[in-house]
């Protein structure tokens, strides 16, 4: 908000709420857009990037090898990455410049926030490498329903995006799992890693509190659970959560219909899905594949 104040915190106030919707998180983001962007690329801050980026990508690179190391079709193609709640790519693209380029065959971002995402198009354009910004393929989605089929992207993580979602983790939980075909890697707060003081605030902001322990509800395999020790506010301390999954049936890394998970055609300013008969805007560029955002058109190709 202008006066300072936090934008989420206020609307479930005068709607008497203690859970963060969807739509609380997009319009918080939307009005935030751009200032982590000018903090990140303008180096507006003592904030050390280069740690946490380079311990993330640490992570992110040795999981890449055992990918290609396992199996011998991906070695050779290469692995998909996708970072869910990309916002302005501050930590996509920081990450991305650190891995090896000839390992990945393309790297994913969404945010529910289209404004998010045009910030996070300028920062990957600015800070990377030519190869890794061509490889990128950004878009608006949500977390809840992510339009990519199961089991499609090797490498599926998050860094600092589910935490708003307190309450919710078995759902977002289950959609991450779900387009994972390897590895979900959780960058988040971790609750039951923190002190009191700071799991109050944690609680007080809505933040995800049983990300661990739904995990292991689910029956996911979690390699580990620790402490990254880069943070920004050591009262919202961050956890890394790695999760295998594994799967031996595979499918393609493409856009899909958020709502029938089939495969989208891209035409010059929309995109399309044969099987749902729903068309999805692009606006500047992005490909915009939130539910509402669904248009019928089951006379597509007629006048194609």
């Amino acid at each position: 908000m202008r006066g300072g104040g936090n934008i989420v915190k206020w609307i479930k106030e005068q709607e008497s709420r203690k859970e963060n919707s969807v739509d609380d998180i997009l319009i918080s983001y939307d009005f935030q857009a751009g200032t982590y962007y000018d903090l990140y690329v303008n180096k507006a801050t003592d904030y050390d990037y280069d740690l946490e980026h380079g311990k993330i990508a640490d992570i992110i690179s040795a999981y890449l090898d055992q990918i290609c190391g396992e199996n011998l079709s991906v070695s050779s193609q290469g692995v998909s990455i996708m970072e869910c709640g990309v916002g302005e790519a501050t930590t996509f693209s920081g990450v991305l410049k650190r891995l090896d380029m000839s390992k990945l065959t393309q790297a994913f971002g969404f945010d529910v926030s289209w404004s998010r995402i045009k910030y996070a198009d300028k920062c990957l354009k600015a800070m990377n490498s030519e190869e890794a910004y061509h490889k990128v393929q950004l878009f608006t989605a949500d977390m809840f329903h992510i339009p990519m089929k199961d089991n499609s992207v090797e490498l599926v993580y998050t860094a600092y995006s589910v935490e708003p979602n307190g309450g919710k983790e078995k759902e977002i939980l289950e959609e991450l799992y779900r387009v994972s075909g390897e590895y979900l890697i959780l960058i988040e707060p971790a609750y039951e890693l923190a002190g009191d003081e700071a799991r109050k605030r944690m609680l007080e902001h809505g933040y995800v509190t049983r990300l661990y322990d739904t995990a292991l509800e689910l029956g996911y395999q979690v390699l580990s659970y620790e402490l990254l020790h880069a943070d920004i506010n050591q009262l919202n301390p961050t956890g890394v959560m790695i999760i295998k999954k594994g799967s031996s049936q595979k499918n393609e890394a493409k856009l899909c219909c958020p709502i029938s998970k089939q495969y989208l055609e891209r035409y010059d300013n929309a995109m399309y899905c044969k099987e749902s008969c729903l068309a999805y805007p692009i606006l500047k560029d992005v490909p915009c594949l939130l539910e509402d955002n669904a248009i019928i058109a089951t006379k597509w190709e007629t006048f194609e």
